[in-house]
């Protein structure tokens, strides 16, 4: 589907209730059967049947107000249409609030759902001044004024298709809002209005099929410059995702935390701007799959899900820059992790880590490893070579020793090593420039004298009574 294609489905899936995939039937398929009849049941704003709405027919051509069929809907908000052919327009109109739809060319007979939504506006620039501009399908016509503008006003929000000097462009409409077109060529570009309005259809629909039809779309994803960028429903008690999350690929931000999910949708692949995957506290049965797909994934956050593996294709998402995977059950880590050279921020505390795999010190751009409540014994000695380390928690675990090399680390401004067995520290941490060592209940009963007046400068604890207590 091309980008224009993409633009019209999403603007008709939150008007009715479809996803891409069925919006690409209800648009108009390549099959050659005819459909006759249609069920339209047509909902209010506030998703109430709503009797006595118009429901107007029109070719996919017409650019006057005429319409070929009209009908009304009875009381539980429904109606019949008949002798409907492939490519004809449906607009619904009740009060100050309408919908509308093509017709699908693949099937003998359909049932649809519409929901209402304030009447939008369209404006449109880049024209030729007296011009005619129209909406075929719409029934709207407008005359392009001196400097090139035409507006069309009262207009049902879904999708529309503007027709001006043989180009016929589809533009997104907004509910109850103004969009806002700029022909250039053969091509309407489209600019989203500021209410992020056609957004809102969309995320809508999701909220609904996922049984949040009280959760306020505002509360949920706030505007962020024009768009919904962000989907938050932490907390939500939610079993599971519905596939029409594929629909919104607007989304950057994608908050799951504290649910009950087990898995994700296939269709969550389809959100090709995500940044931000955050599934903190749900009981995953793994790593999803589909996560492997999100390549403009910065941040995934896995916290206290109680995964007990990390997959190997982990490392094929070259833009993390923030993993977190703390409070789980993990023995190891994947030898593909090396491989996140833009890797940020790494979280593993709360497992029972014995070892850090072969390369870690490849992670060039690591600044942050939190790895309290370990099972390691020792860490590799390469592990100095880390260059861009800032901060290293490393306490409540088995360590035995630091790296002897650790004053290479010249980035080092964080080093706590508290409550494990250390009874020394390398000569080479003099040369670390630190704003913070914590040492609390390490025995350091080994430690070279030459060491004494830099703990005393550093440590945030009484080093020497805990050496007393705890050494022979």
């Amino acid at each position: 589907m091309n980008r224009a294609g993409h633009f019209l489905c999403l603007a008709m899936a939150g008007v009715l209730g479809a996803g891409c995939s069925d919006q690409a039937r209800m648009a108009g398929g390549t099959g050659s059967e005819t459909t006759n009849t249609i069920g339209i049941a047509v909902l209010d704003q506030a998703g109430r049947p709503a009797a006595g709405a118009r429901v107007l027919v029109r070719d996919p051509d017409e650019s006057g107000s005429g319409t070929r069929s009209s009908a009304v809907t009875d009381a539980e908000g429904k109606t019949i249409l008949v002798s409907v052919r492939p490519g004809d327009w449906i607009e619904v109109v009740s009060g100050d609030s309408a919908a509308a739809m093509t017709v699908d060319r693949g099937q003998a007979s359909a049932e649809v759902v519409l929901r209402l939504s304030g009447l939008s506006g369209l404006d449109v620039s880049g024209l030729v001044p007296s011009e005619q501009v129209s909406l075929p399908g719409l029934g709207r016509t407008a005359v392009v004024d001196a400097e090139g503008k035409a507006r069309f006003d009262r207009l049902p929000s879904g999708a529309a298709v503007i027709r001006i000097r043989g180009i016929a462009s589809p533009v997104p409409l907004p509910a109850g809002g103004i969009g806002r077109a700029r022909v250039q060529g053969k091509v309407a570009m489209s600019e989203w209005p500021s209410d992020g309005s056609l957004d809102s259809l969309a995320v809508r629909r999701v909220l609904d099929a996922s049984g949040l039809q009280d959760v306020p779309v505002d509360g949920a994803a706030p505007v962020v410059e024009g768009r919904r960028r962000q989907l938050v429903l932490d907390s939500q008690n939610l079993t599971f995702l519905p596939e029409a999350i594929g629909t919104l690929d607007f989304l950057e931000l994608l908050s799951l935390s504290n649910n009950r999910i087990e898995r994700l949708p296939g269709s969550i692949a389809g959100l090709a701007k995500l940044e931000e995957l955050r599934l903190v506290g749900n009981p995953l049965d793994g790593v999803p799959e589909v996560v492997r797909s999100l390549d403009s994934l910065w941040s995934l956050k896995l916290d206290s899900t109680g995964i007990d593996t990390l997959p190997e294709w982990i490392g094929d998402l070259s833009r993390l820059r923030i993993l977190r995977v703390g409070q789980n059950r993990l023995r190891a880590l994947p030898s593909s992790l090396t491989r996140l050279s833009r890797l940020r921020v790494l979280t593993v505390h709360s497992n029972p880590l014995v070892a850090l795999p072969q390369g870690f010190h490849r992670l060039d751009s690591l600044q942050e490893f939190w790895g309290a409540h370990h099972a390691m014994v020792a860490l590799p000695d390469s592990f100095a070579h880390l260059p861009s380390l800032r901060v290293l928690q490393l306490d409540y675990g088995a360590l035995e020793r630091l790296p002897e090399d650790m004053g290479r680390m010249g980035s080092l401004r964080d080093l706590r090593v508290s409550s494990n067995p250390i009874r020394s520290l390398p000569i080479s941490v003099t040369s670390l420039s630190l704003d913070n060592l914590d040492v609390w209940n390490t025995p350091l009963c080994d430690l070279d004298p030459s060491l004494e007046p830099w703990l005393d400068s550093l440590a945030t604890n009484d080093w020497r009574a805990q050496r007393k207590a705890s050494c022979p």
